[in-house]
């Protein structure tokens, strides 16, 4: 859940920090208000690309910051997986500098972009009147699958049994290809010394 979005030099935003409680929020407006504006914040937050024309004053750092509450969404394994910290209170941070660089943040961790909107797929659904929905997305469709079976902890253990067990495979195959190659120069100093 969404729970706070500050927006800095943004387009034509200068400052808002919003801050939204529980149950039913809506943002209205008549035409060119901002609401697209917030809504584009939202996604460039969550991972989507951008180029240099979103600062309002092209001399100071555009600055987008979200607070979510993920206590309830099994994310444990995904901050694991990356190495972040895991808070029920999960704040995220891009910065975006007038040279058209970004930088992005997960509980003031930085991350790389990919990260970011993998994370951000998670925390928020944004459904616009010409985007497909996330129901065709296999990924979504196991979640949801896993989430009726009430089987999260399992899958979640599984994921991370599978990780443990790729990592296995790929120092099994450094070190064959160690003793492949000290196996090779053991021959030709062997030969050597005859």
């Amino acid at each position: 859940m969404l729970c706070r979005l500050e927006v800095s030099n943004y387009a034509l935003i200068e400052n808002v920090d919003l801050t939204l409680e529980k149950g039913f929020t809506v943002i209205t407006g008549e035409t060119g208000a901002g609401k697209s504006i917030l809504l584009k914040a939202l996604q460039l937050l969550l991972g989507e690309r951008s180029d240099s024309g979103v600062l309002k004053n092209s001399e100071k750092k555009c600055f987008l910051e979200a607070t979510f509450d993920v206590s309830a969404l099994k994310l444990e394994s995904f901050f694991e997986e990356h190495e972040l910290d895991f808070d029920k209170r999960c704040i995220i941070r891009r910065e975006f500098s007038s040279a058209g660089k970004s930088r992005c943040f997960i509980n003031d961790t930085p991350v790389q972009l990919n990260i970011l909107k993998t994370l951000g797929e998670n925390l928020i659904s944004i459904h616009s009147q010409h985007e497909t929905l996330s129901l065709f997305d296999t990924g979504f469709q196991f979640d949801v699958v896993d989430y009726f079976a009430g089987i999260q902890n399992e899958v979640s253990a599984y994921k991370k049994n599978y990780r443990q067990y790729k990592e296995l495979l790929r120092q099994l195959e450094i070190l064959e290809d160690t003793e492949a190659r000290n196996r090779k120069e053991r021959d030709f100093k062997s030969f050597l010394l005859k």
